[in-house]
């Protein structure tokens, strides 16, 4: 494994993430999956909840029916979620100022589904809406009309992960006329960590660095490059397995509902759009 040191940018989920051996000069867009270390980050699959009326425990706390519930900031794209954001009524008035994402006036235990309040709610009508966790499941999909042309793929893995029965789990997908519009997984390609680390032709080692929380394992994924993910209904004859075009990849874990025991694992690509 080649060891390589240098700068790490945080993102806005908090994780520190590199596109190591990013082209120099190269555009576009980058991409990164919910952390597989983290449930409340899974937010892909995650089902929403309207005006759900919760249960009081006592005069400060409240408990919703599905958990673990998201917490957007754990999660790197988050300004395009809005939809997802938690979002509690009291008397039937919204008290998350500006949306704010961040609790203020109240805590969050996220794994439980309980919300605390600081202040006696006793007499107070609750309310709230949120997403609650399904599984790890993430698809890379085009984003509307045209083609999402993925130039570099790679798993970031932090070396506190216990690695030991990590299986990833990568699924072309087509869907189209010739599919009836139903999802068709072409292949299904499931990767130890020791297949990554071979795929990847050792990785890439990223000694802890300065206030870093740890160190990491890169390991890329040079087989995606050029990967083509053609729109939701692109035609059967621009899609086919041979020239690396689909619809979507689906991207989990083998037990999509099990998290891996460490800071963090996520997968992240660089894009254009044409």
């Amino acid at each position: 494994m080649k060891i390589f040191s240098k700068v790490i940018n945080t993102t806005p989920d908090g994780l520190q993430r590199s596109i190591n051996e990013k082209t120099a000069g190269l555009t576009g867009t980058s991409e990164s999956t919910p952390n597989f270390c983290d449930k409340t980050s899974w937010y892909y699959t995650s089902i929403r909840v309207i005006d759900e009326v919760p249960v009081k425990l006592d005069a400060y706390t409240v408990q919703l029916s599905k958990y673990p519930i998201l917490n957007l900031q754990k999660v790197t794209h988050r300004e395009r979620m809005v939809d997802k954001i938690l979002l509690i009524k009291k008397n039937n008035v919204v008290i998350n100022s500006n949306f704010d994402i961040i609790p203020n006036g109240y805590s969050i235990d996220y794994i439980n589904g309980k919300i605390i309040f600081d202040t006696d709610i006793t007499n107070d009508d609750i309310k709230v809406s949120y997403n609650y966790i399904v599984n790890n499941v993430y698809e890379i999909v085009s984003d509307g009309a045209s083609d999402k042309v993925i130039t570099y793929g790679e798993i970031q893995v932090s070396d506190d992960c216990d690695l030991t029965n990590m299986y990833v789990k990568f699924e072309p997908i087509i869907n189209n006329i010739s599919t009836g519009g139903t999802d068709v997984v072409l292949a299904t390609e499931l990767n130890s960590y020791l297949d990554l680390l071979n795929i990847s032709n050792g990785g890439t080692y990223i000694p802890k660095v300065g206030n870093d929380t740890c160190g990491y394992i890169i390991l890329p994924m040079n087989y995606m490059n050029s990967f083509v993910i053609k729109p939701h209904g692109a035609t059967a004859d621009n899609v086919d397995y041979v020239h690396n075009e689909y619809n979507k990849i689906r991207i989990s874990l083998l037990d999509n509902t099990k998290e891996i025991n460490g800071l963090f694992t996520t997968f992240s690509l660089y894009y254009y759009i044409r």
